[in-house]
């Protein structure tokens, strides 16, 4: 008997994707929240960005390659949806400082810091 194999990141991505794109339709299409196409598409990212940190706690190999897109790919979208609220320019400065954060982890796990 053929022992499937675990799911790698692609196939996560793509449910990720058309749930979150899925979910945005109805959401529109009953007009309970009103977005327009850059909150839209911050919420598509952020996300994306969630799935990729979650699948990089995880993963055996890549892990902080991984954990870095997901953070990047979260801060942008949490900046792009929530720009009426919250300045674009500190949320970036906050992406900022979660990557040093996560660079200074990864220094210290290899033995470096």
């Amino acid at each position: 008997m053929r022992r499937l194999s675990r799911p790698g990141y692609g196939e996560g991505f793509i449910l990720t994707l058309i749930l979150t794109i899925g979910a945005l339709m109805v959401v529109y299409g009953l007009q309970i929240i009103a977005l327009n196409l850059l909150q839209a598409a911050g919420v598509v990212l952020l996300a994306i960005g969630g799935y990729t940190l979650i699948f990089s706690a995880y993963t055996r190999a890549d892990r902080l390659f991984f954990a870095v897109w997901g953070a990047i790919a979260s801060g942008m979208g949490a900046s792009l949806a929530l720009y009426v609220f919250v300045n674009p320019i500190i949320s970036l400065g906050l992406i900022l400082i979660l990557l040093g954060v996560l660079g200074i982890v990864a220094m210290m796990r290899r033995g470096e810091g």
